[in-house]
């Protein structure tokens, strides 16, 4: 291991693979990616191609690279020759797919012993699996079993996603660092401010919900949908939804079926969500399983009522047990409507201390990715 005084002479060039730069997931790629340029590494971010939400947020010093492949899995022989002809000092992977095509793809380029390998975790691993069917689920855990255990370091966003990681690896628990989302900046706290012009929210004698996240089956909106039924029998109530993805038409439909359509905006994506999410009433997160949920972390520092899931992992860690926000039990739309409304009939300030918030500044974040690529270098 090199020391730290001479890591520090030079700048170490550092590969970020990601699968995405969409959604929550693009938002803290683009702030690390950011954050570790200003700390003397030069870094280049891979991605199997361009979705592009967070592009723009890149640093003009940020060197970007497409592989035009659908597919993350199809990328290993383009990642090997890149790794390669740029013998990078650290390479750091995002998920489950780019973690396994990292270690490959540094095996086949014959990199292994001199490029730093890091592979991180930002879902629940075992809530993951449990969704799959019984043949992918025994492949996507022989995959994790086989190669996380070959990276040099991990790392996940939450203590249960660490436990995760640990359990389906076989990588001891006390090896596997700890580290929350960069998500909050100076920008962050300057774009809740902006200047929004929503019907909903221009007439705030009916409440409005909001939640922000792609239509898939984990974020599990259809239970939101369910609960919002149930309140209009208690009193009006609007939601905005912020985002896209494979089951938007599906939740439109559901929405007309439970008659309540004419009171929710699909927005689809924003790129900016925070001054909708700061006039709204209460935000929601209605999802099955996470890791850290970054928009929960964005609404805790925005100061609006929560109601989560209690789902695996992040909210509990992030509301601190249910003191910053209701928790409620997966799948069950009448716990969340009422959780809702009690939300919504409180008149509770609630104070958050500045610790729960300091952890998820991106300063603070990046810090610690910095040191850990440090103290492991080859």
């Amino acid at each position: 291991m090199k020391s730290l005084e001479n890591q520090n002479d030079k700048k170490k060039s550092l590969i970020i693979f990601t699968p995405t730069l969409s959604g929550g997931v693009g938002r803290v790629v683009s702030n690390i990616t950011n954050g570790l340029a200003v700390l003397n590494f030069d870094v280049t971010l891979l991605v199997p191609s361009f979705d592009g939400d967070f592009s723009d947020k890149l640093s003009k010093n940020i060197k970007t690279h497409s592989f035009n492949k659908k597919r993350t899995s199809s990328c290993v022989f383009v990642l090997a020759n890149f790794l390669k002809t740029n013998k990078p000092d650290a390479i750091l992977s995002l998920s489950f797919h780019a973690n396994c095509i990292a270690v490959i793809s540094l095996m086949i380029s014959g990199l292994s012993r001199k490029t730093l390998c890091i592979i991180s975790e930002h879902i629940n691993l075992a809530q993951s699996l449990s969704f799959l069917s019984p043949i992918k689920r025994f492949i996507m855990k022989a995959f994790i079993y086989t190669f996380y255990r070959k990276a040099d370091a991990l790392l996940a966003v939450s203590s249960g996603a660490a436990d995760s990681m640990s359990k389906y690896s076989g990588v001891d628990r006390s090896k596997i660092s700890v580290i929350n989302n960069p998500v909050l900046d100076e920008n962050f706290f300057l774009s809740i401010n902006e200047t929004v012009n929503h019907p909903f929210l221009n007439n705030k004698n009916i409440p409005v919900m909001i939640t922000v996240g792609r239509f898939d089956y984990q974020k599990d909106v259809g239970t939101l949908l369910v609960s919002m039924s149930y309140i209009k029998k208690d009193r009006p109530i609007r939601l905005i939804i912020c985002g896209d993805g494979p089951l938007k038409n599906e939740m439109e439909i559901k929405a007309k079926e439970l008659n309540i359509y004419d009171d929710i905006d699909f927005m689809g994506f924003t790129k900016n969500p925070f001054p909708y999410i700061k006039k709204s009433d209460v935000f929601v997160l209605s999802s099955l399983y996470e890791g850290l949920p970054t928009v929960l972390i964005e609404a805790l520092a925005i100061g609006v009522p929560i109601v989560s899931t209690d789902c695996p992992d992040g909210p509990r860690e992030i509301l601190n047990n249910g003191e910053y926000g209701m928790l409620v039990q997966v799948s069950n739309p009448k716990a969340l409507s009422q959780a809702i409304i009690e939300t919504l009939d409180s008149k509770k300030d609630i104070e958050i201390k500045e610790s729960d918030i300091l952890k998820y500044e991106v300063s603070f974040a990046v810090k610690k990715y910095a040191d850990l690529i440090n103290n492991n270098i080859k």
